[in-house]
Protein backbone atom coordinates (compact mmCIF):
# COMPACT_ATOMS: atom_id res chain seq x y z
CA UNK A 1 0.00 0.00 0.00
CA UNK A 2 1.56 3.34 -1.01
CA UNK A 3 1.66 6.11 0.95
CA UNK A 4 -0.67 9.39 -0.10
CA UNK A 5 1.92 12.50 -1.32
CA UNK A 6 -1.21 15.38 -0.62
CA UNK A 7 -1.21 16.95 2.85
CA UNK A 8 -4.06 16.97 5.15
CA UNK A 9 -6.24 19.73 4.37
CA UNK A 10 -8.04 20.75 7.81
CA UNK A 11 -11.80 20.61 7.69
CA UNK A 12 -13.10 23.53 5.48
CA UNK A 13 -10.51 25.66 5.04
CA UNK A 14 -10.27 25.52 1.50
CA UNK A 15 -11.41 28.90 -0.57
CA UNK A 16 -14.73 29.54 -1.92
CA UNK A 17 -14.87 33.19 -2.30
CA UNK A 18 -11.77 34.75 -1.97
CA UNK A 19 -8.61 33.03 -2.04
CA UNK A 20 -7.02 33.95 1.51
CA UNK A 21 -10.37 33.27 3.31
CA UNK A 22 -11.59 29.60 3.86
CA UNK A 23 -14.96 28.25 3.53
CA UNK A 24 -14.73 27.76 7.99
CA UNK A 25 -13.70 31.74 8.26
CA UNK A 26 -16.66 32.80 5.55
CA UNK A 27 -19.37 30.30 7.66
CA UNK A 28 -17.80 32.10 11.13
CA UNK A 29 -18.23 35.63 9.93
CA UNK A 30 -21.71 35.33 8.88
CA UNK A 31 -22.54 33.56 11.89
CA UNK A 32 -20.65 36.22 14.12
CA UNK A 33 -22.59 39.07 12.16
CA UNK A 34 -25.66 37.08 13.11
CA UNK A 35 -25.18 36.70 16.10
CA UNK A 36 -23.72 40.53 17.09
CA UNK A 37 -25.14 42.30 14.38
CA UNK A 38 -24.45 43.63 10.75
CA UNK A 39 -21.93 46.60 11.74
CA UNK A 40 -20.17 44.63 15.33
CA UNK A 41 -17.02 43.84 13.57
CA UNK A 42 -15.23 43.49 16.42
CA UNK A 43 -17.39 41.26 18.08
CA UNK A 44 -17.20 39.26 14.76
CA UNK A 45 -13.91 39.04 14.14
CA UNK A 46 -13.52 37.67 17.86
CA UNK A 47 -16.00 35.26 16.89
CA UNK A 48 -14.21 34.19 13.42
CA UNK A 49 -11.40 33.66 15.89
CA UNK A 50 -8.64 34.04 13.39
CA UNK A 51 -9.14 37.64 11.27
CA UNK A 52 -8.95 41.38 12.76
CA UNK A 53 -12.01 44.13 12.35
CA UNK A 54 -10.78 45.91 9.72
CA UNK A 55 -10.14 42.33 7.62
CA UNK A 56 -13.38 41.48 8.75
CA UNK A 57 -15.39 44.57 7.86
CA UNK A 58 -12.99 44.74 3.99
CA UNK A 59 -13.84 41.17 3.37
CA UNK A 60 -17.61 41.37 4.20
CA UNK A 61 -18.16 44.76 1.74
CA UNK A 62 -15.75 43.50 -0.96
CA UNK A 63 -17.12 39.98 -0.87
CA UNK A 64 -20.76 40.17 0.34
CA UNK A 65 -21.78 43.55 -0.62
CA UNK A 66 -19.99 43.66 -3.71
CA UNK A 67 -17.48 47.12 -2.67
CA UNK A 68 -18.61 49.19 0.34
CA UNK A 69 -22.11 49.49 0.89
CA UNK A 70 -23.91 50.74 4.12
CA UNK A 71 -25.50 48.64 6.04
CA UNK A 72 -28.74 50.44 5.53
CA UNK A 73 -29.02 49.24 2.22
CA UNK A 74 -30.34 45.92 3.78
CA UNK A 75 -33.73 44.68 2.81
CA UNK A 76 -34.85 43.93 6.26
CA UNK A 77 -32.18 44.69 8.76
CA UNK A 78 -33.19 46.59 11.52
CA UNK A 79 -30.95 48.90 13.09
CA UNK A 80 -30.11 48.28 17.09
CA UNK A 81 -31.40 51.45 19.13
CA UNK A 82 -28.13 53.59 20.10
CA UNK A 83 -25.56 51.00 18.99
CA UNK A 84 -24.67 51.83 15.74
CA UNK A 85 -24.68 48.42 14.32
CA UNK A 86 -27.23 46.69 12.18
CA UNK A 87 -29.08 43.11 13.42
CA UNK A 88 -30.12 40.73 10.73
CA UNK A 89 -31.67 37.33 10.84
CA UNK A 90 -31.61 34.29 8.40
CA UNK A 91 -34.42 35.50 7.20
CA UNK A 92 -32.79 38.39 5.84
CA UNK A 93 -29.83 36.50 4.33
CA UNK A 94 -32.87 34.05 2.20
CA UNK A 95 -33.75 37.04 0.37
Amino acid sequence: MRASTCAPQEQHSYPIFDESWGADEELLLIEGLTLFGLGNWQDAAEHVGTRTKDECERHYREVWIGQGGEAEGFGGAMEDEGLGYVRLSLMDCRR
